[in-house]
């Protein structure tokens, strides 16, 4: 049946799927097939009130949760992706939109979307790959501390005097340290996510005694285009301080970089290569970020926690040790969910994970996560956000 669902429907929401997606999904047809064999169903794709606990079955069976032993359970990635597949299926049967689940039992919409269960699972799976050091649960902010001896390490590392007569000065093959120290003060003084930070163009960029920069693209919470100028920190210490200096930051990495158009944060090779036409990619901007961080003493335990989403939440932190009221940090980093604020304002390393048991079923790894929520925090605002 999964054969000729996969060749029945590629035109049938004219949904253009990467090889990838369409691996999945066939994986995914495949697997709810036998699960609804298995259950007595009749069509796979039918949604009734049962439909969110098969999918769960599916799931938990598929990334071996219940295995006591910690390197049999497969990784987010595995769940993420056989999700995506279940999506697709569900999306390409017709049932878009939430799940939901009426008073009378009747059942609408894509059990793997709005489904808190399934949100649940996937916080349970997510930390009992942390308690085997597979993942981290969150990732651990960037403090103005870190800016600081990173920015000391790459002055430091600038190459000493030589004589001219030995011809042209030697080519500075790691201008990444500048472009790192720069995305690290910007983000953390504007409050911008990596893949904020990412987007900007030269374009964007108006130099200056205060420099100016309009992201070119829609941000997450706004239609409008936003414009950040680099303002005095409203604190003496870090307005002091060189290393966290957000108009040094960019001049130093724009005078590495060079004026040509294109992306401010652009593509660096390991041997100093830049491509303008296209953006740092998250991937190596975190493998660069650890090994810099290695660099100054974090150990690589503690420097496999950070993350691109170690910036906002380092900005988030920073400013209220500062003193900052929520409410003027919320509007500085354009943040409107009080929900999704509260996920930035944790220290999510500060103590080893919270012992997790091996579960005995789906129900147990639902039932665990639900008793484990953290307070304050609406889970309905969670859902596929346990990054």
């Amino acid at each position: 049946m999964a054969s000729s669902y996969i060749r029945s429907v590629p035109d049938m929401l004219g949904i253009a799927l990467g090889k990838s997606s369409l691996i999945n999904e066939k994986r995914a047809a495949k697997k709810l097939e036998l699960a609804a064999r298995a259950n007595g169903m009749c069509d796979p794709v039918e949604v009734t009130s049962k439909s969110s606990e098969l999918i769960l079955t599916i799931l938990y069976n598929h990334v071996n949760m219940g295995s006591a032993d910690g390197s049999r359970i497969l990784s987010k990635d595995s769940m993420s992706a056989l999700i995506e597949g279940l999506q697709i299926v569900y999306d390409k049967a017709g049932h878009e939109g939430n799940w939901t689940v009426q008073s009378d039992g009747k059942a609408t919409g894509n059990p793997t979307r709005g489904n808190i269960q399934l949100s649940r699972l996937r916080r349970a799976h997510r930390s009992r790959l942390a308690e085997f050091g597979r993942t981290t649960i969150r990732a651990i902010p960037l403090t103005e501390e870190h800016v600081v001896d990173h920015y000391n390490l790459a002055l430091s590392e600038i190459p000493a005097a030589y004589d001219q007569s030995e011809g042209p000065r030697p080519v500075d093959q790691n201008i990444r340290r500048w472009a790192l120290h720069a995305i690290w003060v910007v983000g953390i003084h504007c409050g911008l996510r990596f893949d904020e930070l990412v987007k900007l163009q030269m374009s964007g960029i108006s130099l200056g005694r205060q420099i100016c920069m309009t992201l070119p693209l829609k941000t997450k919470n706004s239609d409008d285009f936003k414009t950040y100028q680099f303002m005095p920190w409203p604190n003496a210490t870090l307005e002091a301080s060189r290393g966290m200096d957000p108009n040094l930051a960019l001049s130093l990495w724009i005078i590495h970089r060079g004026m040509p158009p294109g992306y401010v944060f652009c593509d660096i090779s390991a041997t100093a290569r830049v491509d303008y036409t296209r953006p740092w990619n998250h991937k190596s901007f975190v493998s660069y970020m650890r090994s810099r961080l290695l660099l100054i003493g974090q150990g690589s335990d503690v420097a496999n926690c950070f993350s691109g989403h170690s910036i906002k939440r380092g900005s988030v932190q920073l400013y209220r040790k500062i003193g900052m009221h929520d409410a003027w940090i919320m509007k500085r980093i354009n943040m409107t969910g009080e929900g999704a604020y509260t996920r930035y304002t944790e220290m999510f390393n500060d103590a080893a994970p919270v012992p997790v048991p091996t579960f005995s079923n789906v129900h147990a790894a639902v039932e665990w996560a639900a008793a484990h929520a953290r307070t304050g925090i609406d889970e309905t605002q969670q859902q596929g956000r346990w990054l």
